[in-house]
């Protein structure tokens, strides 16, 4: 599953080795809240200018120590949603086990069929082009001729 479930995948959201990591953040809602930025959604204004200013000042006065420095927005949408204590729901870890599907474009093993994807039989909920440059998607919608999986699904639906 793509979804940011198990603890080794916290180590691309939070520095897992900073005493304060669990001074901020009870282990529950590091289990439980954590999510993929790749299918994020938030209504618009969600971060007015004083939530913004406000998470800019927990950051400075040292709360950056926690953020995992390596990636871009996974980590802050990541923080910004846990430190502000909105309401977060993940697909990966709320759908009832028997809905649950894989999300990876890297997952070879999902079945097509008439433009959707199944994963041993199960609808998938979305399908995550985790490490595919949005340049890729850009020079293919210029006419590049360009491969790479479940292409020929993602050009039905973005031409529909």
């Amino acid at each position: 599953m793509c979804g940011l479930r198990f603890s080794a995948q916290r180590y691309h959201v939070y520095e897992v080795t900073s005493p304060k990591l669990l001074e901020i953040f009870p282990q529950e809602r590091l289990n439980q809240e954590i999510f993929c930025s790749g299918f994020y959604g938030s209504k618009k204004g969600l971060f007015d200018e004083e939530r913004r200013n406000w998470l800019i000042e927990q950051l400075r006065a040292g709360e950056a120590e926690i953020v995992y420095p390596m990636a871009v927005d996974q980590p802050l949408l990541n923080y910004m949603m846990m430190r502000s204590n909105f309401s977060i729901y993940n697909l990966a870890l709320q759908l009832p086990k028997e809905e649950r599907t894989g999300c990876c474009v890297t997952s070879p093993h999902f079945q097509a069929l008439d433009n959707i994807l199944y994963d041993q039989g199960k609808r998938l909920t979305y399908l995550h082009y985790i490490g595919l440059s949005s340049s890729l998607f850009t020079r293919l919608c210029s006419g590049e001729n360009l491969d790479f999986p479940y292409r020929d699904i993602f050009l039905h639906y973005r031409y529909l």
